[in-house]
C-alpha cells in the first residue's frame, strides 16, 4: 500500500469540483427546482477511508437552502431540510 500523503492546493480544488458537479447532477437527475445551495460538513474521514466506506465513526451533515419572497417582495434565503 502506498504511504499516504498531504493534500495539495490542486487535490482541494478536484474535490470542490466533484462535490459541486455531484449537486449539480442530483438536481437535474431528480428535476429538482428549489434548491440554491447546500453546506455539508463531514469528520473523521480518514477511519472510513481505511474501510473504503462511510463507518459509523464518521459523521455527517448537510443542509440545502432555497429561497422565497417574504410580505416585503424580498428574496430571503430558506433552510429546506
Amino acid at each position: 500500500m502506498a504511504e499516504k500523503r498531504d493534500i495539495t492546493k490542486e487535490d482541494v480544488k478536484k474535490l470542490q469540483e466533484i462535490l459541486v458537479q455531484a449537486c449539480i447532477d442530483f438536481i437535474n437527475e431528480n428535476n429538482i427546482g428549489d434548491i440554491e445551495g447546500v453546506s455539508f460538513d463531514a469528520d473523521m474521514l480518514q477511519e472510513s477511508a481505511k474501510y473504503g466506506s462511510w463507518q459509523p465513526c464518521t459523521d455527517s451533515s448537510l443542509n440545502a437552502w432555497g429561497f422565497e419572497v417574504d410580505e416585503k417582495g424580498y428574496s430571503i434565503r430558506k433552510l429546506l431540510n
